[in-house]
């Protein structure tokens, strides 16, 4: 709950604005993949059939109960917690009343229903198979941040970068460790902020 409330908090910062409005004005094609949970792309602008979060929403909430098939459910207000306290405000399913969980895949996680992420898989799918067989299509892939430890999003762009070898990649991350030690031809690296790397892209001047 308190990181429900710690996301609605916070705002998305000015990189997410200045890179959709950089996309806009220059006409570009774009989809988006996250393991973020926070919505942040959909809140800074954003088209929500542009976004795929793989690892779900904290915003959507399903029944705790696997076999429960009741649909999944928009949670808007804000939870008050008491950090010293079990809070008493509980989320529970509307058609079962047991307890209610995020939407989000965890480690391990059995019981995790994947039918919204399912259709943003499908939207992005679609989206990647008109890319791929359109030949004339200037494809570059943008990595912001993604860690070793989860792999999920360096897998796609790897991917990517063998399906289009003509596509360009780009990995952005502060920590050198976590720059890689693949190396590819079509693959360049920036050990840099995304903000920093987006301002640079963004307000460039020849």
């Amino acid at each position: 709950m308190h990181r429900k409330n710690l996301y609605d908090s916070t705002n998305p910062h000015i990189g997410y604005k200045n890179l959709l409005d950089f996309i806009n004005e220059n006409n570009i094609d774009y989809f988006v993949l996250t393991t973020n949970v926070d919505e942040h792309f959909e809140k800074a602008g954003y088209s929500k059939d542009k976004i795929y979060e793989v690892n779900g929403s904290i915003n959507h909430w399903q029944c705790g109960k696997y076999s429960c098939d009741s649909p999944i459910f928009p949670i808007n207000e804000k939870i008050e917690v008491d950090n010293n306290l079990v809070p008493e405000h509980k989320v529970y399913c509307p058609k079962c009343e047991s307890i209610a969980r995020p939407k989000i895949l965890m480690f391990r996680d059995f019981e995790f229903k994947s039918d919204r992420t399912d259709i943003q898989a499908k939207l992005f799918n679609q989206w990647y198979y008109n890319i791929f067989r359109d030949d004339d299509l200037n494809v570059t892939v943008l990595e912001f941040g993604a860690g070793q430890s989860v792999g999920r999003l360096r897998m796609q762009h790897s991917s990517i970068l063998m399906d289009i070898p003509d596509a360009i990649g780009i990995r952005i991350n502060t920590d050198p460790e976590e720059i890689s030690l693949i190396r590819r031809n079509n693959m360049m690296f920036e050990t840099k902020s995304s903000l920093e790397f987006i301002n640079e892209l963004c307000f460039y001047k020849p």
